[in-house]
């Protein structure tokens, strides 16, 4: 009866362990769907988009679109135009579209995590928790703003690396296209990226697809912009920024490649960049040593020398460019593919009972995105989440007061980025002076066009933001012009913060 119970106890046993090989559930995998809902809990109020500061900037800029306004000419700002696009069809059907969409563009990120980590090697539940556990918590650490440019663009370069890694050249070369009119700045990153995978595998003859989908897709872009009259403007607009980026903002402190990246260094940044060349030097030196077990195979190789590509990129991305802390989120893309190497390295561990690896593989993600990513989750939770969804569908305070003069009319803003989504409810209003933001490192031309087209409106809204500056004789030369036009022509009173001036005898 013994021997029967024994046999019993060991067939059940076995036939526990083929089902789990049949499953691809190893004991990793018991814990994959705890830890991701734990993630998700916690992520969702950090990406939900409010209407501050750049945000509500380019909230303003989509609304401006939807009211049929031309990006760069009769609306103005310095960001690439299918950036707007997705963010003005999106608020087409709901304000609160702007979560969804940040969604999209993480879930995207996560989908392109997981195609890799599947061809690159990694078993399912490993492919699942890299994809959508560890590459969430990166893109939304430390240096994450909610609602900007840098995700949808860490998201494309992620699925260029995915579609080049499973030799969708042509897909690869389409998804640059769109990278280029959607954060151009992180186009160098992506190309790094397939130039290397190119390199090792010697696969040249994918340049020929890939080219040839880019040019097309290129071609089809620039078509669109021309026929919305966007094409002249946006290349206008791109001199700009390099004058921007090049120009009296460095130049007033560093002038340099040190400059930019000293600009836009943070204890976030930092953190990031030394995990992930610390990571890359305990590969190179245990693969020399020979006491790694696996050695790198060709497709572990693949991602390994992506995430050095990547970082190479990014550093040089910031150099030439980096201005604010939050352009380093640059870094996310090395910082992804380690986590990607790193889950696909230590598979073997994950075959134990206990939670400690996938508890490890979330503190990795932690560290490499950003050591103030906790108080961030905590913060989004108590306070910012909670707030930007309110802020979604609420009318601003600049909006209401230009809709207290009347229904429809002309207007113009002065101001800064201190916009809250002033145009969102201003649809049947149309904007007289493109550039409802205006900064002290504008040119005087640019300046000078804000005071001469601003007797066209009916109504100004002057922010706290916008007024005289101490030491700045251009802008206190424009801003003289203003309060001249203001007096002359126009009542202004004081709301909330803001003032609403209207054209007298109007």
């Amino acid at each position: 009866m013994s021997m029967e119970l024994g046999a019993t106890r060991r067939t059940s046993a076995g036939d526990a362990r083929s089902e789990d090989s049949l499953t691809g559930l190893r004991p990793l995998g018991k814990w994959i769907p705890a830890f991701l809902l734990l993630i998700w809990v916690a992520l969702l109020p950090r990406i939900i988009p409010g209407t501050r500061s750049d945000r509500g900037i380019f909230v303003s800029v989509a609304e401006r679109l939807l009211a049929g306004d031309i990006l760069y000419l009769e609306v103005f700002d310095n960001k690439d135009p299918l950036f707007y696009y997705f963010l003005a069809l999106g608020r087409a059907i709901s304000p609160y579209a702007d979560i969804f969409l940040e969604l999209a563009w993480i879930v995207g990120a996560g989908i392109a995590v997981y195609a890799m980590a599947r061809k690159l090697g990694c078993d399912a539940p490993s492919a699942l928790f890299a994809a959508f556990g560890i590459t969430p918590l990166i893109l939304t650490g430390g240096l994450y703003r909610t609602g900007y440019t840098h995700l949808p663009g860490t998201a494309l370069v992620l699925l260029v690396m995915a579609a080049t890694v499973s030799r969708r050249f042509a897909v690869a070369g389409c998804l640059l296209a769109v990278l280029a009119f959607l954060k151009l700045v992180m186009l160098p990153i992506a190309l790094l990226l397939v130039l290397t995978v190119i390199i090792l595998r010697k696969e040249w003859r994918a340049l020929v697809p890939g080219s040839a989908a880019f040019a097309l897709c290129v071609a089809a872009l620039v078509g669109l912009l021309f026929v919305r009259e966007e094409f002249i403007p946006y290349l206008g607009a791109q001199m700009g920024n390099v004058s921007y980026s090049q120009g009296v903002v460095v130049e007033d402190r560093w002038g340099s490649f040190t400059g930019h990246l000293m600009r836009s260094t943070s204890i976030d940044a930092v953190v990031i960049a030394v995990a992930v060349v610390l990571a890359l030097v305990w590969v190179v030196a245990k693969e020399r040593g020979g006491r790694v077990t696996p050695p790198l195979e060709r497709r572990s190789l693949v991602i390994w020398a992506g995430a050095g590509s990547a970082l190479v990129g990014a550093l040089l991305v910031l150099g030439f460019t980096g201005l604010w802390d939050h352009h380093g989120q640059v870094l996310y893309v090395p910082a992804v593919l380690v986590g990607v190497g790193v889950a696909h390295r230590f598979e073997q561990a994950f075959n134990v009972r206990s939670f400690l690896p996938v508890a490890a593989l979330v503190g990795l993600a932690v560290l490499l995105s950003g050591p103030s990513a906790p108080l961030r989750y905590g913060g989004a939770a108590l306070v910012t989440g909670p707030r930007a969804l309110a802020s979604l569908n609420d009318l601003s305070a600049e909006a209401r007061a230009v809709l207290s003069v009347a229904p429809s009319g002309t207007y113009a803003r002065l101001g800064a980025n201190d916009d809250d989504g002033h145009a969102y409810g201003l649809r049947d209003w149309k904007l007289v002076c493109p550039r409802f933001q205006q900064y002290a490192f504008d040119g005087p031309e640019t300046l000078e066009s804000v005071a001469e087209c601003l007797p066209k409106a009916d109504v100004v809204v002057v922010s706290p933001a916008a007024g005289p500056k101490e030491g700045d004789s251009t802008w206190n030369a424009y801003w003289a012009k203003v309060e001249s036009t203001l007096q002359g022509g126009y009542a202004c009173e004081e709301r909330q913060e803001e003032r609403i001036c209207t054209r007298r005898g109007g």
